[in-house]
């Protein structure tokens, strides 16, 4: 019979080899996939990884595509520090989102930059509160309740929010004066 068992101390070879393992299978992956769906695989990997850092634009949409993934992360890598699993990180930032633009529309008038640190205090509250209201209602008092039940609620409890167009999935309507 196999047997797991946890190593007295993690090997030093695989934790640098473990991120080029990484690399090595997703370019290989990549050029499989590339060549199934008939295109070039190095004019692929040039624009997925040598076109957007080509020009300034470029480098700033990856930062404005990347910046709010990295604070996930961030989140993620404290609580597993402390041996507390998070599964729930996509709610937290979509509720982060909600909260971080509810002061933006609140504020909608208004310049200045306390704004953005409104903004992104919200937002941390925001992804906070989810997480909390999330983790006490399912583990203390109905262990069913899921993420898409809780995204589902909030969705329901949200102003304009619809659901006819037979997909199943929440639709908001837009607001009004932005």
């Amino acid at each position: 019979m196999l047997r797991l068992e946890a190593r007295a101390e993690p090997s030093q070879l695989m934790s640098y080899a473990s991120p080029l393992l990484a690399i090595v299978l997703m370019l290989i992956g990549g050029l499989i996939l590339f060549s199934a769906l008939g295109k070039d695989p190095v004019e692929g990997f040039r624009i997925f990884f040598i076109s957007p850092l080509s020009d300034i634009y470029g480098v700033s949409e990856l930062f404005l595509k990347a910046t709010p993934l990295m604070l996930v992360a961030i989140g993620l890598a404290v609580g597993f520090r402390a041996n507390v699993w998070n599964i729930g990180a996509e709610g937290q930032y979509i509720m982060g989102g909600v909260a971080a633009s509810a002061v933006a529309l609140y504020f909608y008038e208004a310049e200045g930059p306390h704004i953005l640190f409104l903004m992104v205090l919200a937002g941390s509250v925001g992804g906070i509160g989810s997480c909390i209201f999330k983790d006490t209602f399912q583990y203390q008092r109905n262990p069913g309740f899921t993420n898409a039940g809780l995204r589902g609620a909030i969705g329901g409890l949200l102003a304009g929010a619809r659901s006819d167009d037979g997909s199943g999935w929440i639709q908001f309507s837009a607001v009004a004066h932005v």
